[in-house]
């Protein structure tokens, strides 16, 4: 005992000693490593001041040659002009040219005779013929000559000339000077934060043009620096190094394709320096100053981790429900064991179809029975396979199978097993939707899972199936999805969506006080998209919001029709996706559509979904303070199906709620009638009307009826109907507007 004692006493007396010493090896470590790494940087620094001077002289390159054959094709078209007209008179055409000076800013036009004789636009007389321009007679080829003292000023100058044919021979030299020192601002050669200069200088150091007064031609032509040695292989052998005013200048030269003309781009070594060594400096302070925080993180986290890596595993891997392992343990088995691509295994995403409705009929903690149920239930039926929780209701197994059949049997057998415990009061009244996904033939987890999700989605709510497994049709109903995306435009071009009309009626009287805008998808083959099908995708990809706009459009020129033919109309409501709270112009958009039908503002409602809520509640309540100061009804619809909350409807000024189908489909259930009656009078209490959807039989409208509801919206009153037959029931059973009416 004293020895160990004694051995942890001499432990912690080394520790001081250990962690200084860690913390010097590491400090020399970052000093090492910043210096290699500022290396590295410089290196790459310099890389990349040359790519950018390269980059810069290229540029300039392009510009330049442009605004030199930007003036050699003028000419050719003068020359083409002079041809067509068959103009001889040199005077005459001297005359004309004054109007081209100042366009292209030339210096001076000329025509030259096949006698050498050169008549220029500012009536100076020449004798060329011992020039090079005078080869044009010889050759028919355009020249551009660089010229210092044409005009007697000592104007430096470059002199384009082309020839004027006749028959096939050069009848006239037509030519152009044009100061050099004006090219410089059709290139805009100046860069690097003005400590960067371009010259364009040809093979004997002339310069061309250049953007300050120093002759950098001379200069490095006194250095010794051979331009046309600059270019023999490839783009690093142009770089070339200079001396000048006493300051070190990198340039790069690059022959133009004009003649003997060169570009030359060059920058002072201090400022390509400066960058260098500030870029440096910063490097290494923030290399040390990372490594120092890491090192620090690390040393902290280690201790950490040492003292709680169990419960780190116990928080990252282990589900808290169902106290097994999770999803995320299931991800790294799962590439641990190479599952991907493997016979016999199949991948099986479930849930529990209507969780949330559960939780609000019996409570929180049967919910939580019922998942737990699920799990109970696949370890008795199917103990070999293995299954995980990921979040809420969903889990993800792994069940092996000897064929197609096998695996079917296990889904059945668990089905089954829950379906006892049902009918034995072991849980409450549930179903479970499953995905499956055979891993053969699939690469990757994530796209096993992707597909085990797409199938579930396809038993979700279903009454009759309770698994799919993923198949070729599942992957073709997939690439559907893909086409009806790229459809859309199409689609609204050619108005195939249309609007049909679902009446609201007084479970009183009977009588129509309402009707529910529904879109519609006809393709112009007769084809119908069903909205169960383009919804979603069009939620998914942002095009609702086009939608949206379109199906108000066409609910307010149904209105603006009706009531010039003298049909009753009553307030249609229209469903505004979620997407809008994020694209603000909707609200002056409806503004824009009811002015130009004329439609009252009391004739349209909308709808906002109860999901809505979740998203971004301040953005909601701006959008609904918008609508009620124009005079619109608003009416939050499927409420009761999300989880937003009954504080929701005294925080958020609606007008209407409609209550979700799944209301009505349990009337009958004692809790459930209950809940109903107790929403009805809250909506009263709070001066919401209310609207039950979804109502099928006499005996459920009785119920709501008795129950004070008065509106009332479903197959019993009517489906949904196109234009024309909404017509004929409008006129058929009479319509009631009051103040209560439902506006969607």
């Amino acid at each position: 005992m004293k020895h160990r004692q004694s051995a942890q006493r001499r432990l912690r007396d080394k520790f001081p000693f250990m962690f200084t010493a860690g913390f010097v090896v590491l400090a020399l470590v970052a000093i090492f490593v910043s210096m290699q790494y500022s290396q590295r940087m410089q290196e790459l620094f310099e890389n990349q001041a040359k790519s950018k001077i390269q980059q810069v002289t290229n540029q300039n390159v392009q510009m330049m040659r442009t605004a030199v054959y930007s003036r050699r094709d003028f000419l050719y078209a003068v020359a083409a002009t002079i041809q067509h007209n068959n103009v001889t008179d040199v005077n005459q055409l001297l005359a004309q040219f004054g109007s081209y000076l100042s366009i292209y800013r030339f210096h001076d036009m000329a025509i030259m005779t096949p006698d050498g004789v050169c008549r220029t636009t500012r009536g100076n007389v020449l004798n060329l013929k011992n020039s090079d321009m005078y080869s044009i007679f010889e050759d028919g080829s355009w020249k551009i000559q660089n010229l210092s003292d044409t005009d007697g000023q000592g104007t430096p100058l470059n002199v384009f000339g082309v020839p004027v044919m006749n028959n096939g021979k050069v009848q006239f030299v037509l030519m152009a000077s044009h100061n050099m020192r004006s090219l410089p601002d059709v290139a805009n050669l100046l860069h690097f934060e003005g400590y960067g200069q371009s010259a364009v200088l040809d093979a004997e150091y002339h310069v061309v043009a250049r953007t300050e007064e120093q002759d950098v031609g001379e200069v490095l032509k006194a250095q010794g620096l051979d331009l046309s040695q600059t270019n023999p292989m490839g783009s690093e052998n142009r770089f070339i190094q200079f001396r000048m005013n006493n300051t070190d200048y990198l340039g790069y030269c690059q022959p133009m394709g004009v003649d003997d003309w060169y570009l030359m781009t060059y920058v002072s070594q201090g400022y390509l320096n400066q960058e260098m060594n500030d870029f440096r400096t910063n490097i290494q302070r923030g290399v040390l100053m990372v490594v120092a925080l890491v090192a620090t993180f690390c040393i902290l986290f280690l201790l950490y981790y040492a003292r709680h890596k169990k419960s780190i595993n116990h928080m990252m891997f282990d589900d808290t429900l169902t106290g097994a392992k999770n999803y995320e343990f299931l991800k790294i088995r799962f590439e641990e064991q190479n599952w991907a691509g493997s016979e016999h295994i199949a991948l099986v995403v479930m849930d529990i179809d209507k969780l949330k409705l559960i939780n609000m009929l019996y409570g929180m903690a049967v919910g939580d029975q019922a998942i737990l149920y699920l799990y109970h239930a696949f370890r008795r039926v199917l103990p070999t396979d293995e299954i995980y929780r990921r979040h809420a209701d969903e889990y993800v197994a792994i069940i092996r199978y000897t064929t197609p059949e096998n695996l079917e049997e296990k889904l059945h057998q668990l089905n089954s097993e829950i379906q006892r415990g049902v009918r034995q009061n072991e849980v409450c009244n549930m179903k479970v939707s499953m995905g499956v996904c055979p891993t053969e033939g699939y690469s990757t987890f994530r796209r096993i899972y992707g597909n085990a999700i797409i199938a579930k989605r396809e038993v979700k709510g279903s009454s009759q199936h309770f698994y799919r497994i993923f198949d070729q049709d599942l992957s073709e109903q997939f690439l559907q999805s893909g086409r009806i995306e790229n459809e859309f435009a199409l689609a609204l071009k050619n108005e195939q969506f249309h609007v049909w009309y679902q009446p609201k009626v007084d479970l009183d009287t009977g009588e129509i006080v309402g009707a529910e805008a529904l879109v519609r998808w006809k393709k112009e083959s007769g084809q119908t998209v069903s909205p169960a099908r383009f919804i979603p995708i069009f939620e998914q990809n942002g095009q609702i919001v086009r939608l949206d706009e379109r199906v108000i459009r066409n609910v307010c020129r149904d209105i603006q029709d009706m009531k010039k033919r003298g049909i009753p109309v009553v307030p249609v409501s229209v469903n505004l996706s979620r997407l809008h709270l994020h694209h603000p112009g909707i609200v002056k958009r409806i503004d824009e559509l009811t002015a130009q039908y004329g439609i009252e503002h009391d004739e349209i409602a909308i709808e906002i979904t109860e999901s809505a809520l979740l998203d971004a509640k301040d953005s909601l309540r701006e959008l609904m303070s918008q609508l009620h100061q124009r005079g619109y009804r608003v009416d939050m619809d499927d409420y009761g199906s999300g989880m937003s909350g009954i504080g929701s409807l005294a925080a958020l000024p609606f007008d209407t709620i409609k209550m979700d189908k799944s209301f009505v489909d349990h009337i009958g259930d004692r809790k459930m009638d209950v809940v109903i009656k107790s929403t009805i009078q809250m909506a009263r209490e709070l001066n919401l009307e209310i609207v039950f959807e979804g109502i099928e039989t006499e005996e459920q409208a009785e119920f709501l009826r008795n129950s004070k509801c008065k509106i009332g919206q479903g197959y019993y009153f009517s489906r949904p109907l196109e234009r024309s037959d909404y017509e004929r029931l409008l006129l058929e059973r009479g319509t009631k507007r009051e103040g209560v009416t439902d506006a969607r």
